[in-house]
């Protein structure tokens, strides 16, 4: 499995497991032209959840959460708040706290895929879609 299909797989499986724990799915591979996508957006309760999945073979690039560096995590933000300032002004998302979220699937050498849910991952949790 290339790097491409691999990171698809693991959208895959986050989305699944998010669902599992009575996440709805709002959308997947959200795009905003040059500036990027943001690969999950859930919902659960009053929280909206922008979700980068990371997903790793082995340790050899190290941990998949240490891929969203400071950069990635400003772009997440960016393409959070526009999310939401594209939903109709009467959409009750738009009432909903935001949540910077990652998921990191990797397999240690030698064991089976491993699922962490990193929630709030950065500064910007809890704080309200649009401010």
């Amino acid at each position: 499995m290339d790097g491409s299909s691999l990171g698809r797989w693991g959208e895959w499986v986050a989305c699944g497991y998010l669902v599992g724990k009575g996440y709805r799915v709002v959308a997947r591979s959200w795009r905003l032209g040059r500036l990027g996508e943001i690969d999950l957006i859930v919902r659960r309760g009053r929280v909206l959840a922008f979700v980068e999945v990371k997903t790793r073979r082995g340790g050899r690039f190290g941990r998949p959460e240490e891929a969203v560096d400071s950069r990635k995590q400003h772009r997440l933000l960016l393409l959070a708040e526009a999310f939401v300032h594209s939903l109709p002004a009467d959409s009750p998302l738009r009432a909903f706290q935001c949540r910077l979220d990652v998921i990191a699937i990797h397999r240690p050498r030698g064991l089976g895929w491993r699922i962490r849910h990193l929630t709030g991952a950065f500064e910007e949790a809890g704080r309200p879609c649009l401010s």
